[in-house]
Formats: C-alpha cells, sequence, structure tokens
C-alpha cells in the first residue's frame, strides 16, 4: 500500500510539473497567434483600405488558432459598435480569446483598440508595428527560454516528489 501511495505522489508532483510546461507551450502558441493575427490585420489595412468589421470578415478563414477566435469574437461584437465604444469591444475580444497572455501583454494587445480605426492610417500602421516588434521580441525570447524551464519544471517536480517520498517513507 505504501508503494500505491508513493507512485501517486510521484505522479502527481510530474503531473505538475507537465502542467506548468504545458502552460509556457500555450503562452508561445498564443503570442505567435497574437503576432499572426496583428500582421492579417495590417496587411489587409494597408493594402485594401477595408474598414475593421470588412477586415474581420475577409480574415475570417485565414487566421488560426486563438487569432481565429478572436477575429471572431470581434467580428460578432460588432453588432453592439453603435451602443459601446470600439475600444471596449476589442479589449473585451482580446481578454478573451488570448487567455495565456500575460498582463503586460493583454494591455499591449488591448491599447491598439484606441488607436484602429481613430487615427490616420500610417498612425494606425505604426501602432500595429510596434505592437508586433514587442510582442515577436518577447515571443523569441520566451521560445529561448523555454527547453530550459521545460528541464527545471520537470526536474525540480521530480525533485519534490523525491524529498516527499524520503519524508513519508
Amino acid at each position: 500500500m505504501r508503494w500505491l501511495g508513493g507512485f501517486f505522489i510521484f505522479f502527481s508532483c510530474l503531473t505538475l510539473g507537465f502542467t506548468y510546461s504545458n502552460s509556457k507551450r500555450s503562452h508561445l502558441k498564443s503570442l505567435a497567434d497574437v503576432c499572426d493575427a496583428l500582421e492579417l490585420i495590417k496587411g489587409e489595412l494597408s493594402t485594401n483600405l477595408s474598414s475593421l468589421p470588412e477586415i474581420c470578415e475577409a480574415l475570417d478563414g485565414r487566421a488560426k488558432g486563438s487569432a481565429a477566435d478572436f477575429l471572431l469574437k470581434l467580428r460578432i461584437s460588432f453588432e453592439n459598435l453603435g451602443t459601446e465604444d470600439f475600444s471596449m469591444l476589442w479589449t473585451r475580444a482580446v481578454e478573451s480569446a488570448f487567455k495565456d497572455l500575460s498582463c503586460e501583454e493583454l494591455k499591449s494587445v488591448a491599447s491598439l483598440g484606441n488607436i484602429l480605426g481613430k487615427f490616420r492610417l500610417e498612425d494606425q500602421l505604426s501602432a500595429l508595428d510596434g505592437t508586433t516588434a514587442y510582442l515577436k521580441d518577447t515571443l523569441n525570447r520566451a521560445k529561448l527560454d523555454y527547453p530550459n524551464e521545460r528541464k527545471l519544471s520537470l526536474g525540480v517536480s521530480a525533485a519534490g516528489a523525491m524529498l516527499i517520498l524520503l519524508t513519508l517513507i
């Protein structure tokens, strides 16, 4: 019975390490998705000079992952555009679609809602470029750190499991 309990303790600790590692991987995926979405929006805005509802509709099938979810939520929320400000609709769509982003990353993407559709085209494209550059830099750093963080999380969880087992046995 002791061995069975020890196995469950060890398995639980390793599961915790894998869960942490998977959350980091999900963060990387969300960062890549939001960068793709912003680049798609920038491309449509600069080439077709379309309005944001038209852009969301045009990008419907081209975006993937959480970016597709974001564009869908934003497109659906355009029904409330007369009663609510665009920046609120944008922020709500960002927060609901990109849940794995950090607070600073969310603020960076959400701040675009105050610029898109309100300023000159050059200013909008510049804001999209700036936010995309910041997020790509964050993504590149996170990609470099991920292998070490994964090893560390699995190692610490296994060491914690061993310590618990040694204490209990």
